[in-house]
């Protein structure tokens, strides 16, 4: 699966990755900057998958469910369409 589109919210610390499949299908997944504590390092930040999609016939369809589903995309400037 490939990357074809990131959308990445204005603070930085979350994105949404809209992925193509090799049989023609489309997905996303939405990632999330998290921070844990990690014992003898200290707190370290890391990207965390929050969810992931079942998978659509088109991109276009991929990217109107995530609007649908991720508040914080609907309210952004950056979104498709």
């Amino acid at each position: 699966m490939t990357c074809v589109r990131r959308i990445e919210h204005e603070d930085g610390k979350r994105r949404v990755n809209f992925l193509g499949h090799s049989n023609g299908f489309f997905s996303y997944e939405g990632w999330c900057e998290a921070l844990d504590n990690v014992p003898g390092l200290g707190p370290q930040t890391y990207w965390k998958c929050e969810y992931q999609s079942g998978l659509y016939a088109s991109l276009e369809d991929a990217e109107r469910d995530a609007l649908a589903s991720i508040d914080w995309l609907r309210r952004s400037t950056n979104s498709p369409g």
